[in-house]
C-alpha cells in the first residue's frame, strides 16, 4: 500500500513515500508525481523524464530485489530548478549494469542507460544490506 506524506519547508518541498514491491504502487506514485511536478510549473517534458526513471528504478527492485515482501522508501526533495532522489530497499544487493544498449529496439536492458542518459548525478550504494540510489534532474 501507497502512502505519502509532503512537506513544504523553506524553499523546497519534501515528498515521503513508502511502497510495497507492487506496480500499482509505483504508478500511483508517479501519476502523484507527475501532477505535483507539473502544479509546481515545471514542463511536461522534465516531469515526464522523471517519472520514467522513478518507475524504471522502482521496476528494477521489483523485478530484481530477489523478494516479495520488500519495502520501497523514497524522499523526493525538489528546489526551484532540480529534483534530489533517494530510493531505499532491502532487496538484493546489486551492481549496476553499464549503460551500453546492444539493440534500442529490444524491451528489456534499457532501463539503466534511461537513468543515466536522463538524470545529472546517479549515485548507488549498498550499505547495512540497504541499497541506496540517488538521483538528480535539473527541471526547466
Amino acid at each position: 500500500m501507497l502512502s505519502i506524506l509532503p512537506r513544504t519547508l523553506n524553499q523546497h518541498t519534501i515528498v515521503y513515500a513508502r511502497l510495497n514491491c507492487a506496480t500499482e504502487d509505483s504508478e500511483q506514485l508517479n501519476t502523484y508525481l507527475q501532477t505535483l511536478l507539473g502544479c509546481m510549473g515545471f514542463e511536461k517534458q522534465s516531469c515526464f523524464m522523471v517519472t520514467v526513471c522513478i518507475a524504471e528504478a522502482i521496476n528494477n527492485i521489483i523485478e530484481h530485489g530477489g523478494t516479495v515482501t520488500c519495502s520501497i522508501r523514497c524522499v523526493f526533495t525538489i528546489y526551484n530548478n532540480y529534483i534530489n532522489v533517494i530510493i531505499l530497499d532491502s532487496g538484493k544487493a546489486y551492481t549496476p549494469p553499464n549503460s551500453e544498449i546492444k539493440d534500442i529496439k529490444e524491451e528489456n536492458g534499457r532501463g539503466w542507460h534511461i537513468l543515466r542518459s536522463w538524470t545529472n548525478s546517479i549515485q548507488y550504494q549498498r550499505k547495512s544490506r540497504i541499497n541506496r540510489l540517488s538521483l538528480k534532474f535539473l527541471l526547466k
